[in-house]
């Protein structure tokens, strides 16, 4: 009898355990997602680049003469560079969100995998990313219908329209790359900001020319800016994406994969 109520004490047990799983990676990117929007920096910084992109579509209308108005792609582009410029540190707040704000122990503890979470926050960004481009592109096709006098060309060329935004990809991974590496929000972000300009300087000296037109982080970028490129130039953004990119980032995910959480 005593074998028997300890067997149905024990069934109970043994089907709650098989109901219990992990998290799934669709709610892991809607945590992740949640997160840089609910804290008060997130909302802030958010709210700071749909100011300026509002300022730059004003400057282009009021700077915009009649004989020659401004179409949707001289809206848009402008005001996309905006974001190709301040983007990249909303990738790096996000990865080093968990370490700063001394989180890590919780999330670690509830999704012990922590690729899953590197991905989950670089998925996040990303799409809180193509919110603020689609953001940006409906003030500019706004402001064009709004603004601009006489015909009107809403012919978009989408291939160009993409190959404009593969910059301000590579910067925002690059920018991931520096938080992964760093794991300190304001250090990540004035390398981030200070090294190109430092690397921009050296070019006007003839040792370090020939090296940074190779490894600087510019050069990365400078394919996708131009109409026709040589294969010298592709190998140059290559070996300046190993550089600026690809080497941080496997650097810096082995590091917080390996990390101690205290």
């Amino acid at each position: 009898m005593t074998q028997d109520m300890t067997q149905r004490q024990a069934e109970p047990v043994a089907a709650v355990q098989e109901e219990i799983t992990g998290v799934s990676f669709a709610r892991l990117v809607q945590v992740e997602a949640r997160k840089i929007v609910d804290t008060r920096s997130g909302r802030w910084f958010l709210g700071v680049l749909l100011a300026l992109v509002l300022l730059v579509l004003t400057v282009l209308k009021l700077t915009a003469k009649d004989a020659n108005p401004v179409t949707f792609t001289g809206f848009f582009t402008p005001a996309s560079e905006v974001l190709k410029i301040l983007v990249p540190v909303l990738g790096i707040l996000t990865m080093t969100s968990e370490w700063q704000q001394r989180t890590a122990m919780v999330t670690f503890t509830l999704e012990p995998r922590r690729g899953r979470v590197l991905l989950a926050k670089a998925l996040a960004t990303f799409g809180v990313i193509a919110i603020l481009l689609v953001i940006t592109a409906l003030l500019a096709a706004l402001c064009a219908a709004l603004f601009s006098t006489g015909s009107q060309t809403w012919k978009i060329d989408a291939a160009t329209m993409g190959k404009q935004q593969v910059p301000l990809v590579l910067s925002v991974l690059m920018g991931m790359a520096f938080g992964l590496l760093l794991s300190n929000s304001a250090l990540a972000i004035t390398l981030y900001f200070v090294l190109p300009m430092m690397a921009s300087s050296l070019l006007l000296f003839e040792k370090t020319r020939k090296l940074l037109e190779w490894a600087g982080p510019s050069v990365m970028s400078a394919p996708w800016n131009a109409d026709s490129v040589t294969t010298q130039q592709w190998q140059q953004a290559m070996c300046s994406m190993v550089v600026w990119l690809i080497v941080p980032m496997i650097i810096g995910t082995i590091v917080t994969l390996r990390r101690e959480v205290k």
